[in-house]
């Protein structure tokens, strides 16, 4: 038989207690009840029998959303870490090329592997951190197990799976979902810019990812193309949680994210809360929809310098192409008073969301339908490295084709 949630042969002792359905493991087993079971479950220790799942966050779901939209689907965070068997790093042998271990990422802190499982015989990324590495970038060993804390316990189909970690006296591995399609960063060069049809797509993909962290009062921080990874039927899931944090009803004050997609709030150096998720939010559509950032610099070379007088000044100039239901949703997400800026609940409420619900574009149950199927990438360990700075690189690809 095959699992409902991944179509992954099932295991007969995972069950659904209420439809008896089959699942391959228990994360999708509580995927399928989150979605199918709102009104009577409610999870507790009785419940199952050993092997026993973790916990909802306080012991329940989450309440129903006083937003009606086909974009929204819930997730939950797990009281406890809770790890599969299957992803132990005993059961991964890596993929090779020239009889080398496949590199698809590199940063200060480490190298992202290619690895197959033996189990399922997929493909996952598996993240090496040298812990004198992360002292030297100034990054304290208490943010890194902040990050596994937080990403470990979300399950969201939006949000990249920490699977698994394993601490050694000098090192972490992390088992993660493997983006078998590249990051949207590519994706929108290789395009130049996106259709508003396409850009629509993964940009209520990664709000819906946003509007539940910010429901289970989390904010991310670090919202860019480079973030967010591409997957089978058109599906995008936010990835990268070094910066992100519990905010505990207090406001923020670290500098902190990507110069292009931060708020005024930041580079003035005030408190700030969840309306900054909103403001990346933002320069995300723009850039989706007209190939690059609003605030970006003029000059062949970066400079943060300008980027951070560019968000001051505050010019925002659009195509004569871009929709007025779409410049009307950037220029709510990109207001400089943050409160006049658009929570991520009036996202769903906007005219540009209201637009494709009309024209009945939306699918939430199933394949994503859109103009172009993503292609898989070609990984090769000669192939030519898209470089970017950025201390945090979240599983970025090389490509074996040439860059446009």
């Amino acid at each position: 038989m095959e699992c409902l949630n991944c179509i992954n042969s099932t295991l007969s002792d995972i069950n659904c207690p209420f439809c008896s359905k089959s699942f391959c493991s228990f994360s999708c087993l509580e995927t399928h009840m989150i979605c199918y079971h709102q009104s009577t479950h409610n999870l507790k220790n009785n419940i199952y029998e050993k092997p026993k799942i973790s916990r909802i966050h306080n012991n329940k779901l989450p309440k129903a959303s006083s937003i009606s939209s086909p974009y929204i689907t819930y997730g939950f965070i797990a009281r406890n870490l809770i790890y599969e068997k299957k992803y132990d790093l005993d059961n991964f042998i890596p993929e090779l090329e020239y009889k080398e271990p496949i590199i698809i990422g590199s940063g200060s802190y480490g190298k992202v592997y290619l690895y197959r499982n033996i189990i399922d015989n997929k493909l996952y990324a598996i993240k090496h951190m040298k812990k004198m590495r992360l002292l030297r970038s100034l990054k304290t060993l208490s943010g890194i197990y902040e990050e596994i804390y937080i990403q470990s316990r979300i399950f969201h189909k939006n949000i990249v799976r920490l699977l698994y970690v394993k601490e050694n006296c000098d090192s972490f591995d992390l088992v993660m979902e493997f983006s078998n399609k590249g990051s949207l960063f590519f994706y929108i060069r290789e395009r130049n810019y996106l259709t508003e049809k396409e850009s629509f797509n993964f940009f209520s993909q990664i709000a819906n990812a946003v509007y539940f962290l910010h429901k289970n009062d989390l904010i991310h921080r670090d919202i860019k193309p480079e973030n967010i990874l591409l997957f089978d039927n058109n599906i995008c899931k936010l990835c990268d949680f070094g910066w992100c944090v519990k905010l505990d009803g207090k406001q923020r004050s670290t500098f902190c994210g990507t110069a292009e997609y931060m708020s005024p709030e930041i580079v003035n150096k005030l408190d700030y809360s969840k309306e900054i998720d909103v403001w990346s939010l933002g320069i995300l559509l723009y850039e989706m929809v007209h190939g690059y950032s609003p605030f970006r610099p003029k000059k062949e070379n970066f400079n943060a310098k300008e980027v951070i007088d560019n968000i001051k000044i505050h010019d925002l100039k659009f195509s004569i192409f871009i929709s007025e239901e779409c410049k009307e949703l950037i220029c709510h997400l990109l207001d400089e008073n943050k409160k006049k800026r658009y929570k991520i609940e009036d996202i769903f409420n906007s005219r540009f969301f209201k637009k494709y619900e009309e024209k009945k574009l939306f699918f939430p149950e199933g394949e994503k339908k859109m103009d172009s199927e993503i292609k898989p990438l070609k990984l090769n360990n000669n192939s030519k490295k898209n470089n970017i700075n950025n201390n945090n690189y979240s599983l970025y690809l090389y490509f074996s084709q040439k860059k446009k």
